[in-house]
């Protein structure tokens, strides 16, 4: 299982609480952990494939569908990404301020903040917490 636990706050101070949960599937590979899942968090009605990516000291989450992407968080490193969407492609840069991760096995959490940057206008600060438990 895959549980997501979220606070955006965006750059007018307002706030935007994000949860979700989802079956997924774990593998390894070359070290790194891979989760597969569909994510409702966005759109209800519209999931979106959804891949983590989870290093030692990087996430990296892979989004096709409806919105689709690739995101990288690095404690103190600052990477780019397009964000595409219905309405277009969001360029954006995401600064990580913090990133934890503890993995075992097969389950485990990553912890991160980061600030989001769209097409050059700080956009907002967003905490995040994945929570991997015992999947199939």
């Amino acid at each position: 299982m895959v549980h997501l636990k979220g606070r955006q706050k965006d750059a007018q101070g307002r706030t935007t609480k994000i949860q979700m949960s989802a079956e997924g599937e774990h593998y390894l590979k070359a070290g790194k952990h891979y989760v597969k899942y569909m994510d409702n968090s966005i759109d209800k009605d519209a999931p979106v494939s959804t891949m983590l990516k989870i290093a030692e000291d990087s996430l990296t989450i892979i989004r096709q569908g409806a919105i689709g992407g690739t995101q990288r968080f690095q404690k103190d490193v600052e990477h780019n990404s397009d964000y595409r969407t219905p309405y277009g492609i969001l360029e954006l840069k995401l600064r990580t301020t913090k990133l934890d991760i503890s993995y075992g096995d097969v389950a485990g959490e990553v912890d991160f903040c980061y600030d989001v940057i769209v097409n050059g206008d700080f956009s907002g600060h967003n905490k995040l917490s994945i929570v991997i438990s015992k999947l199939k």
